[in-house]
């Protein structure tokens, strides 16, 4: 599946939809609301995106496209299984990765990154520089709690991307978690960016930035605007 995206218009809030994006190589056919991918190829190959729907081009265009940076990657999975993180880190970003699973512990070798295995709501925030370049937030159930104790934490971030698996009525404790997360981070003064990423299910997470990130959206803003009349 390819990492590069497409984008349609949904509720005024641009979503970017991910699996539909298909590549012009094989004989299938885009789906009529999935146009090729808006960024430029050089984009994509200085940056060899290692996510599912581009959440890495995202969290690195927002950051300026620098070859370094750093990351807090909650729910981090294997790195080369849908990773949010892998692909930055292998650019020269560094992070914090954390999962409450250890089987990934054997196939950590890869990162450079530090590994913490533990519940993400007894993770150290304390730990974080006051600015963090991006947030991959990917806790199921614990996600309003763990953005909760990030935010309290005072620890600032120029990305978040934040799965809140509304595809499936949301996560089985926190059925709501989309509507909390959005009054979360909106009160904390981030913009919400890109609404109801979706996967071939359904909307899948949220893409904010922080409301000190210097970020024109005007190109984005014509990006959608032409994908909105074909």
């Amino acid at each position: 599946m390819s990492t590069h995206t497409g984008i349609m218009k949904r509720c005024g809030v641009a979503a970017w939809d991910g699996e539909s994006q298909l590549n012009r190589t094989t004989n299938r056919r885009y789906h009529r609301h999935s146009p090729p991918a808006p960024l430029p190829v050089f984009l994509a190959l200085k940056l060899k995106s290692s996510s599912s729907f581009g959440q890495d081009l995202f969290a690195w265009i927002v950051n300026g496209r620098p070859n370094t940076g750093t990351f807090l990657d909650m729910g981090c999975g294997l790195p080369w299984d849908s990773s949010n993180s892998y692909g930055l880190e292998r650019l020269g970003w560094t992070g914090w990765l954390c999962d409450n699973t250890d089987r990934l512990t054997g196939n950590l070798p890869s990162r450079t990154s530090p590994f913490f295995l533990c519940d993400g709501r007894m993770f150290d925030f304390s730990i974080l520089p006051s600015v963090t370049n991006y947030l991959s937030l990917d806790v199921d159930d614990d996600s309003v709690e763990v953005l909760t104790q990030i935010l309290n934490s005072g620890k600032r971030f120029k990305a978040i991307t934040v799965e809140h698996d509304l595809f499936s009525g949301g996560h089985p404790r926190e059925p709501d978690s989309r509507s909390k997360q959005r009054r979360l981070l909106s009160e904390a003064g981030y913009r919400l960016i890109f609404g109801d990423v979706c996967c071939h299910l359904g909307p899948l997470e949220d893409w904010w930035i922080g409301a000190d990130t210097l970020l024109d959206l005007r190109p984005w803003e014509t990006i959608v605007k032409s994908l909105a009349s074909i």
